[in-house]
């Protein structure tokens, strides 16, 4: 049995108003290597018969219907589970693709860069009416980035800079494991680590997705949640503990997440037990001196922004 070039997988739960607009985007790529799975997780809305008038028409499209609520962390791994496809490439239900060339770009940049178990672009931000809000490019430059130094500049800049799961395409053979089923509000991020300590990072700032923002998604629900400042916490010390984690880089890095995780930690043991760990790592004297540069730099970037605005009345 042939094995097919992309699984294109779709989670879903109560977008029917976004769905038609998804799977248009994936039906319109100009490459056709590719499998098209929607998980739907128990939705209570008409998803599921928007699902079926697209199964009628194209044999690509196969519907899945969960017996019972999977919870978000819980479907995406049920998606990977049934995917076939060398490259996974996640859709999110109120997400889209971005021109007919999209997909093959990204299958592109997997193909030619060895290296690389993922491949990623920049991307459109869009409101709940699908009009355009602003373009995300976090990681600037089109190129081939290595891994290592990825995952510490999101631990530096306290981001996910690698994108929301609609803007990457992975190998599916570095991502047995699945999505994490410890994290729940920064899942996505926890995998884009696990995936790049084991290889490089393929980047095209050309948009080739669109990012939705509304207030039932997902991630509108995961900021009010207390629980992120602990998975901030239980990652970075995940991280800190792997060998390659020793460089200056890193140690910014610990400092960044140590100064962000300080002002807004919870008061359970466990978030002091792990503080503990990091800055036994990092040391208190490296603490004070990284303090002292961040204070200096923060000051001459805000002098550098008052003259700006105040004197030389530029817009800042």
């Amino acid at each position: 049995m042939r094995v097919v070039k992309v699984s294109i997988l779709i989670p879903n739960y109560n977008f029917a108003r976004y769905l038609p607009e998804a799977i248009d985007s994936v039906l319109t790529q100009d490459f056709r290597d590719y499998e098209l799975l929607i998980v739907d997780n128990c939705s209570t809305d008409n998803s599921v018969e928007i699902i079926r008038s697209y199964t009628a028409r194209d044999s690509r499209i196969k519907l899945v219907v969960n017996k019972s609520n999977l919870g978000m962390v819980g479907n995406l791994n049920k998606c990977l589970s049934l995917a076939q496809g060398e490259y996974i490439k996640f859709v999110f239900a109120d997400d889209l693709l971005v021109g007919g060339q999209a997909l093959g770009e990204l299958v592109r940049m997997l193909d030619h860069h060895r290296s690389a178990v993922a491949a990623a672009s920049a991307r459109n931000i869009i409101d709940q009416d699908s009009r355009f809000i602003c373009l995300r490019n976090d990681l600037g430059k089109s190129g081939v980035y290595n891994g290592l130094e990825v995952i510490l500049k999101c631990l530096e800049k306290n981001a996910n800079l690698v994108g929301e799961p609609s803007a990457v395409l992975f190998r599916r053979s570095a991502a047995a494991r699945g999505f994490h089923p410890d994290y729940n509000q920064i899942v996505d991020l926890e995998m884009w680590i696990h995936l790049l300590q084991n290889g490089d990072i393929a980047y095209t700032n050309r948009p080739l997705c669109a990012f939705r923002r509304h207030p039932a998604q997902q991630t509108e629900l995961n900021q009010s949640d207390a629980r992120i400042g602990r998975e901030q916490l239980t990652l970075t010390a995940e991280i800190s503990r792997q060998p390659w984690f020793k460089s200056a880089e890193s140690r910014r890095a610990l400092f960044t997440q140590l100064y962000s995780l300080k002002k807004k930690r919870g008061c359970d043991s466990y978030s002091h037990d792990v503080e503990n760990e990091l800055m036994s790592m990092l040391g208190l004297a490296q603490y004070a001196r990284l303090y002292m540069l961040h204070r200096s730099s923060r000051s001459l970037f805000n002098a550098q922004r008052f003259v700006k605005k105040h004197i030389l009345g530029q817009q800042v």
